[in-house]
């Protein structure tokens, strides 16, 4: 479970905090396949960035110091990657970087706002949300951000995607209107 601004993660079939954090912000937290770490974004440094923790050690790390507002960060299904948003280019695209904040690399280069990362099971490919003109559509593209694909092209919004673990659906959130 998540507080913001108190307990950032609690493991409940252990029920017990992680740590805790009682003056600044974490949002979009998580968790490294193995279990060991956890990535959130934080205004600990003054600015909306990334930070990992290591969970056997306590060892807190910022991750990127650019400015910017850094957010959303997500562990690859086999930890050696983290996928994030960042608006350092002047709108919001998608970065990806090393566990250890190295080799940061823009993916997306588009004039839209790119959000929401999440890779696919087998961590080849990220699905994300972006907005072109006045709609928000779906999108896959390889993990180096080559071979971007549209998956929606509906007129309602589609955000907030997600693969499923076998990696044959696709979840999303959409203001569709449905008749029953």
């Amino acid at each position: 479970r998540e507080r913001i601004g108190s307990v950032l993660a609690q493991v409940p079939r252990l029920g017990q905090s992680l740590f805790q954090d009682q003056a600044r912000s974490m949002v979009f937290v998580d968790v490294s396949p193995d279990g060991k770490r956890i990535v959130f974004q934080s205004s600990r440094s003054g600015n909306e960035d990334i930070w990992v923790k290591d969970l056997s050690t306590g060892g807190l790390t910022q991750l990127t110091r650019d400015g910017a507002l850094d957010e959303n960060p997500v562990f690859s299904p086999t930890g050696d990657a983290i996928v994030f948003v960042s608006d350092r280019t002047g709108n919001k695209e998608i970065f990806s970087m090393a566990p250890d904040g190295s080799n940061q690399t823009r993916l997306t280069q588009d004039p839209g706002e790119d959000l929401s990362p999440h890779w696919s099971p087998d961590g080849r490919k990220i699905i994300f949300s972006r907005k072109d003109a006045e709609n928000w559509d779906l999108f896959a593209m390889d993990r180096d951000g080559h071979n971007t694909v549209r998956l929606t092209t509906h007129p309602a919004a589609e955000f907030g995607p997600y693969w499923s673990p076998d990696g044959k659906w696709i979840y999303f959130l959409s203001d569709r209107h449905f008749e029953s």
